[in-house]
């Protein structure tokens, strides 16, 4: 650790605005910062919290003499406790602070740590690789969640890292993300842990360095309680017939409550809007053809980007749920209830095979409306008033497990979404499969998890109870990131719209756009959880 210059606050300013990240997570990182807590009368101790404006923050200072004068004239809302100060590295502060939505408030001073800069502190770290080199990571860590009576790994037990290139804090080059795991857990033998990557690394074989950093997300967060018990299934689903047993969906249901009050938008705000497609005049089309957009309120951003979807106007007059002309039209509570579940139940086994991050585009809820599966002639109609679908099962092919998300049934068999994309060498396919010829390309099954379907045996199918009760990578991260990430589109669409009808400043309010509409989320995510 650097000690040749002061630790103050004009030598820390300066580096800020030198942008000098390299010398701000050397130097200051693990320098202790005297901060004010609350010693409770039930004997635990937490972080004073300070009203600051708008914003909330922790009390800090580098100097303890300055701390503990700022005690004597400090109040605490909403605390009856005694304060008393407590030394914590910079670092851990940072990360309390980030994860729980505060800033730092440097007493003295009165200057605000926050922004990029308390980003910076909590997740990004200067280490040394097995050779000696210094490379710099940023660690965005993955928070687990659990059901029923398998407990959750700790937050933070698997980690994704990304190289960054200090100084403008960006990506450096096209650098895949790492993925990094505890491997104190029986990752790939317990089947109620999620499922890593492939290329992820167990912690043990990094640098010491790299251990620490990693190391870091096992201390639990400042001032926070046990975990809750495990969430019980939603009372407004017990009684409702399912395929899986009802003890089983409590993990389900957590995820379906976020994606139903966040996510997807009131059955009186969604309409579907359908569109005569008119072919080119050299187009060989010899059937009527539609477009559909699925039209949100503004204020959900690009989260239901279901639009210009190309559908034969024969298959939506045959479901008497959908629109049989065109026009814009409202939807049932029944159809609104299936896009509900289909995006919760997508959302929920993403979490439980980590190594892609979840983004939602039409393919997300194209088998939601009629499609044709590969090995099928006919259209696949939805019962958009069947409560058991859609619902997550395992597609056993060969020695292949593959999850799918099962929409209905066909007869003797299930109309199946893959949710994985995958090839099947011919010999591994069940000869039991209908139309299986149909299925191969060059003597191999092509499933792809954004596109078609196919129909499956109800024999090849099952429900493992491990992918119901087991761990997942948590919900309300995601729909943070959804969230977030639908803002940003959206505003920056809007401004890029008006800058170009003025021809002026586009690149301007982007970024301007971009910081806010960040800003306005991170608000709504801490004042919602």
């Amino acid at each position: 650790m650097d000690v040749a210059t002061p630790y103050t606050p004009e030598e820390f300013r300066s580096a800020v605005l030198r942008n000098d990240e390299r010398g701000l997570l050397k130097k200051w990182s693990d320098h202790p910062f005297y901060t004010l807590f609350v010693r409770e009368k039930s004997g635990g101790e937490i972080p004073a919290l300070m009203d600051v404006g708008r914003q909330k923050a922790y009390a800090s200072s580098t100097e303890q003499d300055e701390i503990a004068a700022f005690v004597d004239t400090a109040t605490v809302p909403e605390s009856d406790g005694e304060l008393f100060v407590k030394a914590v590295p910079l670092a851990e502060l940072a990360r309390n602070a980030v994860v729980q939505g505060f800033a730092i408030f440097w007493v003295g001073p009165g200057k605000m740590i926050e922004g990029t800069t308390l980003h910076l502190l909590a997740d990004t770290a200067v280490l040394h690789d097995q050779e000696g080199q210094e490379i710099a990571y940023r660690s965005d860590p993955l928070f687990f969640e659990a059901s029923v009576d398998q407990p959750a790994p700790y937050k933070g037990a698997v980690q994704r890292w990304e190289k960054v290139t200090l100084g403008n804090n960006d990506s450096a080059g096209r650098t895949p993300t790492l993925y990094v795991y505890d491997d104190g857990f029986d990752w790939r033998g317990n089947p109620y842990l999620p499922e890593l990557p492939e290329s992820a690394l167990p912690v043990s074989s990094l640098s010491a360095s790299a251990q620490a950093f990693f190391r870091r997300w096992e201390t639990p967060l400042l001032g926070t309680q046990e975990d809750a018990p495990p969430p019980e299934p939603p009372e407004q689903d017990k009684g409702t017939e399912t395929l899986v047993p009802q003890e089983w969906l409590a993990g389900f249901g957590k995820v379906r409550e976020l994606v139903d009050k966040y996510l997807v938008p009131p059955a009186s705000e969604l309409f579907l809007v359908v569109t005569l497609y008119e072919p080119t005049d050299d187009s060989d089309m010899d059937e009527t053809f539609w477009e559909v957009d699925l039209n949100v309120p503004d204020r959900f951003g690009s989260l239901m980007p279901y639009g210009g979807m190309l559908v034969s106007a024969s298959s939506f007059r045959a479901n008497p749920g959908l629109p049989d002309e065109p026009g814009k039209h409202a939807v049932s509570g029944a159809f609104r209830e299936r896009l509900v579940r289909q995006l919760s139940w997508r959302i929920f086994e993403n979490g439980r095979r980590l190594g892609e991050r979840f983004y939602l585009d039409n393919e997300q809820f194209e088998r939601s409306f009629p499609f044709r599966p590969d090995n099928a002639d006919l259209i696949f109609q939805p019962d958009y008033e069947d409560p058991r679908f859609p619902c997550l099962a395992r597609f056993r092919c060969g020695n292949h497990d593959i999850p799918v998300l099962l929409q209905g049934q066909v007869r003797g068999n299930y109309a199946c979404e893959p949710l994985q994309r995958i090839n099947v060498p011919e010999s591994e396919v069940p000869s039991m499969m209908p139309g299986r010829n149909q299925l191969f390309v060059d003597d191999v099954m092509e499933l792809f998890d954004d596109a078609g379907g196919v129909l499956v045996p109800k024999e090849l199918i099952d429900f493992p109870e491990p992918w119901y009760k087991g761990a997942w990578a948590s919900s309300w991260q995601t729909t943070y990131e959804l969230r977030r990430s639908a803002h940003v589109d959206r505003l920056v669409s809007a401004y890029s719209k008006a800058a170009d009808k003025t021809g002026a400043g586009r690149e301007i309010l982007n970024y301007l756009v971009l910081a806010v509409s960040i800003v306005v989320t991170l608000v709504w995510m801490t004042a919602q959880f």
